[in-house]
């Protein structure tokens, strides 16, 4: 794939609403970016940066990546070897590795060097992830369900039951927008249905960023249910969300089809460590919640289209949202409403009495309770007393490591 470099500063500054506090800090237009009911349009953020995924008519097809959280910009084009291209998602399984999703076409794209360079491979999917291992990619296409084992060469159906959403916990559990959803602890390759049934069209799925590997946010938007075109649907959108792990899901926010036949949930729904975040295609902007669903608050922003992974989450109070005429929005104030964050809980430290060994040496040991997903190390740790100079600590099992 051909990559052209453009550092393109931050040449927008208009504040989309005052009171909300979103800025403008980057403008494609509609010719490139052009987000509508299918396209998948939409911003995303991992290890590998900041990427925005469009849909083009006119080819060679442009897409994004940002390093630096938005700051500058380089731009990508796919060949003119595509008729025409809709992205239906990037996702990179680490800094290096990733998959583009290419729905309404024969193909994906693979990187394997940041995004620096694109390879064409088989698919052509709504969205599309790598599970485990660059050869291991799982790619869902309306409601069909793909896998392969070869790093794109060839694929085989896993099922007929899926929808084009998923997400990974940080530890690593996949969930799957089946109905009912279904859970993955290996990497996909088993998986378990779950007992929570909810109306399909979710376009964006997601799971908290803690160590809680059982809640998931799931955005309903129902549009197509409203059309006609969807018969598991009743036509209203919700905002939903589960605390156990998709065995059921309960509403967040509910809002009918408006009259004139457009949705509200747009289908964009992303995390951060203390919030979910829901895009509408009204004034609300962008609802979240921060306590798992129980109440809701809009925090402004631009509307959403619908079928679209717009919006993204960089932490409590950073986000981006790509709006329909292919400008983006950024506020590092969560519109102006912002999360202050709990303090991290405190290790707890439990030692025992020591006991002699010898008349010159003595023993004892210590254990350190903690709740984060991650292994503690422990950067500074000295002895005091009279005879500390005599004595040295030793780390004495695992997941704790200790320096110096």
């Amino acid at each position: 794939m051909k990559k052209i470099l453009l550092s393109l500063f931050l040449l927008f500054f208009l504040p989309f609403n005052a009171q909300s506090q979103w800025t403008q800090v980057f403008k494609v237009g509609a010719m490139h970016i052009r987000n509508g009911p299918g396209s998948g349009g939409g911003v995303y953020f991992s290890q590998a940066g900041l990427w925005l995924s469009s849909y083009g008519d006119n080819v060679p097809f442009t897409f994004y990546s940002s390093l630096d959280t938005g700051r500058t910009w380089t731009s990508h084009i796919i060949p003119n070897s595509y008729s025409s291209v809709a992205v239906g998602s990037i996702r990179f399984l680490d800094k290096m590795n990733g998959v583009m999703s290419l729905n309404g076409v024969a193909g994906a794209e693979i990187t394997s060097d940041g995004g620096q360079t694109w390879t064409a491979v088989g698919g052509g999917f709504d969205d599309a992830f790598m599970a485990g291992s660059p050869q291991h990619i799982i790619g869902t296409l309306f409601n069909l369900l793909f896998e392969s084992k070869d790093r794109g060469s060839t694929y085989s159906l896993l099922s007929r039951n899926s929808s084009p959403s998923y997400a990974i916990t940080p530890k690593n559990v996949i969930y799957l927008g089946n109905n009912p959803i279904v859970e993955s602890r290996d990497y996909g390759i088993t998986w378990t249905p779950k007992k929570g049934k909810y109306n399909t069209e979710s376009w964006s799925l997601a799971t908290g960023k803690t160590c809680d590997d059982t809640t998931i946010y799931i955005a309903s938007e129902q549009f197509q249910a409203a059309l006609g075109g969807n018969p598991y649907g009743d036509g209203i959108g919700r905002f939903l969300a589960s605390t156990d792990g998709g065995d059921s899901f309960f509403p967040i926010y509910t809002f009918a089809i408006l009259p004139d036949g457009h949705g509200v949930i747009s289908g964009s729904v992303t995390t951060s460590k203390h919030a979910a975040f829901c895009g509408t295609t009204t004034d609300l902007g962008t609802i979240r919640t921060t306590d798992k669903g129980k109440s809701w608050q809009s925090i402004g922003g631009p509307p959403s289209p619908i079928d679209c992974r717009n919006i993204v989450a960089i932490n409590d109070n950073t986000l981006f949202i790509l709006d329909s005429l292919g400008n983006l929005w950024r506020t590092d104030n969560c519109g102006g409403f912002p999360i202050k964050a709990p303090p991290p809980p405190m290790p707890q430290i439990a030692s025992t009495p020591a006991s002699a060994s010898s008349c010159d040496s003595s023993k004892a040991s210590a254990s350190l309770m903690h709740t984060y997903c991650e292994a503690l190390t422990i950067t500074e740790a000295t002895l005091q007393g009279t005879d500390a100079p005599y004595f040295s600590l030793q780390p004495s099992g695992l997941p704790v490591s200790l320096g110096n």
